[in-house]
């Protein structure tokens, strides 16, 4: 009885420690790679999604300013006109201010675009020469075009966006 214990071990092999740790070795190096994949895989979307947000908000600001500045009530509803802030009132008697601050396009205090290295409001005469900024009062008679020009920074990359707009009203 002795024997046949003796036998029925030597026939029952297990793995040994250089298999095991052979197998380790080459499983942690699978995981590690699909890890790797994976990572990128989801690094890929939010930089794309973040992309897709900043150049999403950078196009409704161009909708906001082109649809506001359209509705200018006349020369004599514009009360500010600077590099950074242009303030008047629409052919509704509403109030609207657009300003650059803290890398902000803000419409009546509310963020419609960040991620805004530089901004610029700047303002044509109707000969097509740029007034003076900031626009004096007695010189918003002579504003004929609005135009807006501003660097928007994606994820490293920028963009340069440029908006000119002729208010319907006058």
């Amino acid at each position: 009885m002795n024997l046949l214990l003796h036998t029925s071990r030597k026939t029952q092999r297990g793995f040994s420690l250089i298999e095991l740790i052979f197998v380790m070795v080459i499983s942690s190096i699978i995981v590690g790679l699909l890890g790797r994949f994976l990572l990128l895989g989801v690094n890929t979307y939010f930089f794309l999604d973040k992309s897709k947000e900043i150049m999403r908000n950078t196009r409704l600001s161009i909708h906001y300013m082109n649809r506001d500045f359209r509705q200018v009530r006349q020369t004599n509803g514009i009360n500010n006109a600077t590099a950074a802030q242009f303030d008047y009132w629409n052919y509704e008697d509403k109030h609207i201010v657009y300003q650059f601050d803290d890398h902000k396009i803000k419409r009546n205090g509310n963020t419609l675009a960040d991620n805004i290295l530089s901004f610029q409001f700047r303002y044509l005469k109707a000969d097509r020469h740029y007034l003076q900024t900031p626009v004096t009062s007695d010189s918003l008679k002579f504003i004929w075009n609005v135009a807006a020009v501003f660097t928007v920074s994606e994820n490293s990359r920028n963009k340069r966006v440029d908006l000119l707009v002729h208010p319907r009203n006058y």
